[in-house]
Order: C-alpha cells, then structure tokens, then sequence
C-alpha cells in the first residue's frame, strides 16, 4: 500500500468500515426476516389452501356478479379472502348453483386448487432464494471491497516497524515514528559487545599504517553501550533498505549485460566481493557462540547484504595534529550530529580514497584509527588509557563494487556494466592514486542500475592494505549502537 497507493484520508478508513458493518447487519436482518416469513407461511398453509380453493370455486360460478370477477382475479395468486361484492345479489340461487357445483366436480376441483396454490408457494420460494441470493452476493462482495481496500488504506499510515527487541517497538507508535531515545543496554550487551570487539581486533596491525600509525595500545574494553532508537531515522533507512534490489536479482541482470558485452570479468568479481563478506562473518560468528547467537538476533537482511559495521567517531576532547581540541563539548562534535541524524554523505570528504561517501570497516581495531586521539604527544601513556568511540551500523552494502585503485573524488557507484561519471574524465587533481585519466576505467552516460556500495580489496593501487574498507553514498546506514571503550595496553 506504501508504494503503490496515494495517501487517503484518514476518514475514508472510518467510512468503509461503517458501510461493512451497515453491509453485514442487513444482510443477517434480511435473512433472519426472510426465515421468519417462511415458517409462518409454511404454517398457515392450510388456510391459503382452503381460500384459494373458495376464490377458484367463485370465480368459475356463472352466477357470479361483474364486479365479483374483478376481485376474484386479483386475489386468485394471494392468501387473502375474497370480499363479499357490495351489489346485491339473489342469495338462494347462488347457494343452489354452488351446491350443485361441488357435487357434480367436487373431487376435481379440490385437487386442481391443492396444485395451483402449491406452484404458488414453490413460486414464492424460489424469488425468495433468488432475490436473497443476489442480495447476500452483493453484501459479499462489499464486505471483500471493504477488506481488501480498508488494509491497504490503513497500511499507508503504518510506519516501518523497529526490531523487535527495541523499547519503542510499540503499538501505540504503530502510525508514528516520532520518538528518539537513548537506551542503555550495557548490562545486557557489554558482554557480547566485549566478545565482538575481541574476535574483530588484529594487535598484529594496530599501531600500523597512514591512519593507525599513532596508537600504542593493543585492546579494548567496553565501557557503555547505548541503543539509538530514531523513529525517524530508522524509517528512513528501512525504506532506502527496502528500495535496493537482492544481490541475486542485481547479479542475474549482470550477466545478461556481460553476455551482451562478452565481459568475463565484472560478474566473477561481484561475486567474489559477496563471498568474502560471507566467509569474514561467518568466521567472526564461528568464532564465538554469544556473538553468533547476537548476531542471528539481529536479523540482518541477507538478501541485501546488510551488515553489522564499525565506524569510529571523534567526540569532544578529540586532538588535532597540534594538540588542540577540536570540539569543546559534546554537542559540537561528529559523535553527537549522527546520533542525532545519522550519517550523512553529503558531510564527506571528496579527497578522501573513495571519494564523497560513508567509510566502515569489518574490524574493530580499523574502526578506533577513525575515533580520535585524545592524549597529547609525548604523554608517556601513549594512547592508552584513551577513552573514544564507535558505531556498531546497520549498513545494506547490496551488490558492492571490488576495486584495486582508490577512486578519489567520487561522489556514487559505477553502474553495473563497471560505467563510471564521464564528469570524472576531467578531475586531474588528485592526492591519493593516478589521475582519473590513467586510472583505464570505462566512463560513460548510461541508464544502467547501480553497484549500491564500494568495497576496498586487500591490494589497492599496487599496495598491500590492512584492512578492507566499505562506502556508501546515500544513507543506507543505521547507527544502531554507540560504544564507548577504553584503549587498552
């Protein structure tokens, strides 16, 4: 009903539900009616039988005045009793003639009335049958209008329902999604979160790397954990989730296009980029049974690739390269604007390796290089200590582009024939990779669908990466939980 019905008035719900229920209320008044007159003509068979025969035995009389033959006829079909004619009539040789009469045809003239009034009542019967039938029709199929019509009408004021372990998953917000808490759930899920933070952290490669280079401790530990519930955010996101096509529609469409183009590459590719997204979950989920279990409880759109991603997030205290805080409080820092509106892509940087996009890792331990520097150089802690933050997102990464080269300065997917913005062709001024002029990436205008995401490979621009990075370009992104942890040796 959301997608393909205009929005109704709210009064035309009350309508159709009046006019059902007027609908249903006739129709058991017309048939409890109609049995009622049934039994009582039934029962007072014998006293039309017995007026019929008198009419019919009048009627046929020579004797009969003129005025007489108007009511006999009329009455002839009825159960009511002839009237006496108002003229005046010789009542011995009307009494002889009758007498005469039902001793020469008595016998014949019984069984002939018997018959007549019973095709009268088969008659009778059988218009009620007919005319009940058509009406209990007609009910019927107002009541299946009425049914059908009344949920599709409803259904364009239900907002998209939350999960169902959130607080706000209520019926009272089933036609509103204006509510937005903070819930915390640290002592139901700092325990998993600790576990998920631990099988997604590598010590090998922290303190590695452009990013990553500045940190000296080792672990984490989770010291809140808060649940975003945003109706109107959640809404958002749960529709552009909704509007992405299943992987396995958008890979079939893809071959059809690299048969056409004897393209050998482009399909193998995608598919490869959902297997290692499948293969790394599924190793994270092995590895421990509480995170699986939390997981599988979260009921992640698999059809769509959607995902449970990090993102590291500045707050207030964070320090720039000169050890100055960047944001005097809370409210003024990153951390606060995507708790409040979550992510936007329009806020990212077009310098940045894959461009104007929302950036996620798979790894806890990527995630914290993105959450802030908070202790000032030549502290003898290090970054140990430290106390940041990150997103656990709801992110639908759909169909995603693998690639090999940083594609800087882009602003959304190629289209599924690997099509990249002709405006691109011209932007040579670039700080990370080739120019887009040596990049050797097909550009063109096209109408074709979209990858829905970006997804970095372990080898880009002939460089070995850390980890891999995943972006998107619209706001298919939830910040579901926000963490706060402390860095630890």
């Amino acid at each position: 009903a959301r997608a393909f019905l205009p929005r109704p008035a709210i009064p035309r719900v009350a309508v159709a539900a009046t006019a059902g229920g007027v609908l249903i209320g006739l129709s058991i008044a017309f048939v409890s009616g109609s049995v009622a007159g049934l039994d009582a003509l039934f029962s007072e068979g014998h006293s039309a039988h017995r007026a019929l025969t008198w009419n019919r035995l009048w009627a046929s009389s020579p004797f009969r005045p003129a005025e007489a033959d108007l009511h006999s006829e009329s009455n002839s079909n009825s159960t009511v009793l002839f009237s006496i004619p108002s003229v005046v009539i010789n009542a011995h040789n009307l009494s002889l003639q009758c007498k005469a009469l039902l001793k020469n045809a008595s016998e014949e003239c019984k069984e002939y009335a018997f018959e007549a009034t019973l095709g009268d009542r088969d008659l009778l019967l059988f218009a009620w049958l007919w005319f009940s039938g058509i009406f209990a029709l007609l009910c019927a199929l107002s009541l299946l209008i009425v049914c059908c019509a009344v949920p599709f009408m409803v259904g364009k004021f239900v907002r998209p329902r939350p999960p169902k372990y959130w607080k706000n998953r209520k019926c009272s917000n089933l036609f509103t999604n204006d509510w937005d808490d903070v819930v915390d759930v640290t002592a139901e899920l700092q325990d998993v979160i600790q576990r998920l933070l631990n099988v997604t952290t590598d010590t090998r490669r922290m303190g590695k790397g452009r990013d990553g280079k500045w940190a000296t401790h080792r672990g984490f530990r989770v010291l809140q954990v808060t649940r975003i519930e945003n109706g109107k955010l959640w809404s958002r996101y749960k529709e552009i989730r909704r509007s992405m096509q299943p992987c396995s529609a958008t890979l079939a469409k893809m071959a059809e296009m690299a048969k056409a183009r004897d393209d050998t590459e482009l399909v193998p590719r995608t598919e490869q980029a959902l297997k290692i997204i499948g293969d790394h979950w599924e190793k994270v989920a092995k590895s421990d049974s509480f995170v699986e279990r939390f997981l599988k409880s979260l009921l992640l759109d698999e059809k769509r690739n959607e995902r449970l991603l990090f993102h590291g997030c500045p707050g207030e205290g964070a320090l720039n390269a000169k050890d100055e805080k960047l944001y005097e409080s809370e409210k003024a820092s990153p951390l606060w604007a995507v708790k409040r509106q979550g992510f936007d892509d329009r806020l990212g940087n077009i310098r940045g390796m894959y461009g104007s996009g929302t950036y996620f890792a798979d790894m806890a331990s990527k995630a914290d290089q993105y959450g802030g520097r908070y202790n000032p150089k030549g502290d003898p802690r290090g970054s140990t200590g430290e106390r940041a933050t990150m997103f656990l997102s709801r992110v639908a990464l759909g169909c995603p582009y693998l690639t090999e080269q940083s594609l800087e300065q882009l602003r959304r997917p190629p289209c599924i024939a690997g099509h990249f913005d002709v405006g691109l062709a011209s932007n040579e001024d670039v700080q990370i990779g080739k120019p887009w002029s040596a990049k050797n990436l097909p550009m063109q205008v096209c109408e074709d669908e979209r990858f829905d995401s970006i997804m970095q490979d372990l080898r880009v621009d002939g460089e070995v990466k850390l980890y891999r990075e995943y972006v998107v370009y619209q706001r298919q992104c939830y910040p579901e939980f926000c963490v706060t942890y402390e860095r630890t040796p």
